[in-house]
């Protein structure tokens, strides 16, 4: 379905439509004659993502919170000390360098695990839902990934012509992800 500005006796606003030309999932093209107004399908996967997200549990660190900045401290003062007796000839060249690729190896290695550290305690520490609900237009992106998150896809069904009342709930399929894929009905 696609979403476009209608005007329809002098009242303007959004639609959806099925596009007649567009391929859906089973790879057949649309049907051309379901649309509903923008704001009544909205509403309908705003609810169903708001409960999705709401009813997820806050991940939890995996690994407490390590403080790698001792250890840090640790090697690059022995890289120090390492440097200081080389120079005064207290070291032979091969095994200052051997050495010297060790200590920065390491400290290498300690300072990937703290940025690891750093970004999964932001990562845990992020509110999904009110990232969702900031509908500022550079935040589009993200809310696109949360919906890939939570829905698979979404079937809307034809309710006949004419009608001016709400239509049906159930003329709308919201299948979240994971859900086991059934034959949706025609």
């Amino acid at each position: 379905m696609r979403v476009q500005w209608a005007t329809i006796q002098g009242r303007t606003f959004r639609r959806t439509f099925c596009h007649s030309g567009q391929r859906g999932r089973n790879g057949r093209l649309g049907c051309g004659k379901v649309s509903r107004k923008y704001e009544w399908i909205e509403e309908r996967l705003n609810e169903v993502i708001e409960a999705a997200l709401q009813s997820r549990t806050p991940r939890k660190e995996e690994v407490p919170a390590e403080d790698l900045a001792g250890e840090i401290n640790l090697l690059e003062n022995r890289i120090r000390a390492l440097r200081d007796r080389w120079k005064e000839g207290d070291m032979e060249d091969e095994d200052y360098f051997d050495s010297l690729a060790h200590l920065r190896t390491e400290l290498q290695t300690l300072r990937t695990r703290e940025a690891t550290t750093v970004i999964r305690r932001s990562r845990a520490e992020t509110d999904v839902l009110a990232v969702w609900k900031d509908e500022e237009p550079e935040n589009l992106e993200r809310r696109r990934a949360i919906v890939a998150t939570v829905l698979d896809h979404v079937d809307v069904f034809s309710i006949g012509r004419g009608r001016r009342k709400p239509p049906e709930i159930t003329s709308i399929k919201i299948t979240p992800v994971g859900a086991s894929n059934e034959a949706a009905p025609k």
